[in-house]
């Protein structure tokens, strides 16, 4: 049983989630039972592969060979979930932890947060949050980025500065993938200025901007009529060996429409040809 579940683990890292189902069979037709950590390794996999409804299946297997789930097993089977985009599934595997008086801890809550932040439940991810804190758990970077994005698609910009505030006040450093989306919130939200504060910000904080970065701030500029700003950032773009994405392009070419500087269009189309 040892050997096969090592296997399976090694299995996950390459996301060989058919050759993992294959040794879980073959314990079964070579009459070795699979143990807990057997299945919670499958789980795993299966989770990591994209494929939630053999992570479900093989949970409720668990069961039914009266082997206890753990904090592990439960974990894998929302993450699972999570990635297949089964917020409710993993509420619930959740909301049954608790009644069986396993406690979740943070990857249990984070899991699940994202799982909201993906299907667009904002409210509820920010009611884990707060669950998290009265289970004595201290939301850690990965909680408040799978919030603040969960925000930003809701065009709740206003809560998502206010999740960034809220991180600092916890000693917790954004990364950029809060920056991002926390500038991302700002453009849909029409506040052009605190998108460029926030770019700025990941600048003096020693944060490469990325292509996200650079998009979303030059598409605020650009809705916010601020046109000279877009295609300044556009040329930091091109001076920093970043590839434009479609967002970008469109953006610079709206900015100088709305700016009326053609000839300046041409010469930067010209520099990337050049």
């Amino acid at each position: 049983v040892i050997g096969y579940t090592y296997t399976i683990s090694a299995c996950e890292k390459g996301g060989q989630w058919q050759h993992a189902l294959g040794l879980f069979v073959g314990m079964q037709h070579n009459e070795l039972l699979p143990n807990a950590i057997s299945y919670n390794s499958t789980i795993c996999v299966f989770g990591k592969g994209g494929q939630w409804q053999r992570a479900l299946g093989l949970f409720a297997g668990l069961l039914h060979n009266e082997l206890l789930p753990n904090v592990i097993s439960y974990n894998s089977t929302i993450s699972a979930c999570e990635k297949g985009g089964q917020w409710r599934c993993a509420l619930g595997l959740l909301v049954e932890m608790q009644q069986i008086a396993l406690l979740p801890n943070a990857i249990s809550y984070n899991s699940m947060i994202s799982a909201c932040e993906k299907a667009g439940q904002w409210q509820r991810a920010l009611r884990l949050v707060v669950g998290m804190q009265h289970s004595e758990l201290l939301p850690d970077v990965i909680s408040y980025n799978s919030m603040i994005s969960a925000c930003e698609k809701a065009g709740q910009w206003q809560r998502a500065l206010r999740l960034v505030v809220g991180m600092q006040h916890s000693e917790l450093l954004p990364d950029v993938i809060s920056y991002n989306s926390m500038i991302s919130a700002c453009e849909k939200g029409g506040q052009w200025q605190r998108a460029l504060g926030l770019f700025v910000g990941m600048l003096h904080n020693e944060l490469l901007p990325n292509v996200i970065s650079y998009s979303s701030t030059i598409s605020a500029c650009e809705k916010g009529g601020q046109w000279q700003r877009a295609l300044g950032l556009f040329v930091g773009m091109l001076h920093n060996e970043l590839l434009p994405s479609d967002i970008s392009y469109n953006s610079r070419i709206s900015a100088c429409e709305k700016g009326g500087d053609i000839s300046y269009n041409s010469r930067i189309s010209a520099c990337e040809k050049g």
